[in-house]
């Protein structure tokens, strides 16, 4: 294994020949076995017909989870939920247990998976995403009907995405970040935490190298391998102490 990835209740691995494996819950074919069935497996076992991949990205619930993969050509392959569009599929198909490419998308770099949203970063620093667009989760300036089809979002010069339960982290070639979607709890980091942003936001914070999201909440890290987190801290899960203000980027230690 060279890579993995998690949520929910199911788990992958990206083997260094490039293929990917799977276990756990097999819900709406998250485990891309061409079959709903076995419901859970224990044992790791092959997607099928997936080969040549270079990134894998699960996202969405135990209800409603998919997966992604990005292969050496660049182009997606999808499989699992896709009651909110997520796989690129006419939502008359609410699920795939068969991995199938995505259509309209090529020269992708980069790969991420929300809560029934999918999102590309291509070679030319561009954006797209298909699925939920309720909160503006695919930063185009709209909300409302899922989209079946890749959008281009509004923002460039990109070269990774995170995507959290309904919000984005995007990080820049010059080391700034955009944020988009969902900020109920502040996980855009703009200073408020309220409401939803349609369009990109961009932070003050520069020298941001990577990125993380979670279910309302967000990581940066920065120069020097120093971490920054906002958003959610309810639970601690910032790792900021109990009501400290984080609707804005700060530093962890």
């Amino acid at each position: 294994a060279v890579a993995v990835a998690a949520r929910a209740s199911t788990a992958a691995a990206l083997l260094a020949d490039g293929t990917v494996m799977a276990w756990g819950s097999n819900g709406n074919g998250a485990l891309g076995r061409g079959a709903f069935t076995p419901t859970d497996d224990a044992t790791p076992a092959l997607v099928t017909g997936v080969s040549g991949v270079t990134a894998i990205a699960l996202g969405g619930g135990v209800s409603q989870l998919h997966a992604l993969a990005l292969l050496d050509d660049g182009t997606v392959m999808a499989w699992g939920s896709n009651a909110l569009a997520a796989l690129g599929q006419p939502v008359s198909t609410p699920a795939n247990p068969t991995p199938a490419a995505v259509a309209g998308v090529s020269g992708v770099e980069s790969i991420a998976a929300g809560q029934g949203f999918s999102l590309i970063v291509t070679g030319t620093g561009d954006v797209y995403g298909w699925g939920a667009a309720n909160v503006g989760q695919l930063g185009a300036g709209t909300v409302g009907a899922n989209s079946e089809t890749p959008v281009k979002a509004d923002v460039v010069g990109v070269v990774a995405v995170a995507a959290g339960q309904q919000h984005v982290i995007a990080v820049h070639g010059d080391g700034t970040m955009s944020t988009w979607g969902s900020n109920s709890f502040g996980q855009l980091g703009i200073g408020v935490d309220s409401g939803f942003r349609l369009n990109p936001q961009s932070l003050e914070l520069t020298g941001i190298s990577g990125v993380a999201a979670g279910m309302q909440f967000s990581f940066g890290l920065g120069a020097n391998g120093a971490p920054w987190g906002w958003g959610n801290n309810l639970n601690l899960q910032v790792g900021r102490p109990q009501g400290s203000v984080t609707n804005v980027p700060v530093a962890l230690w």
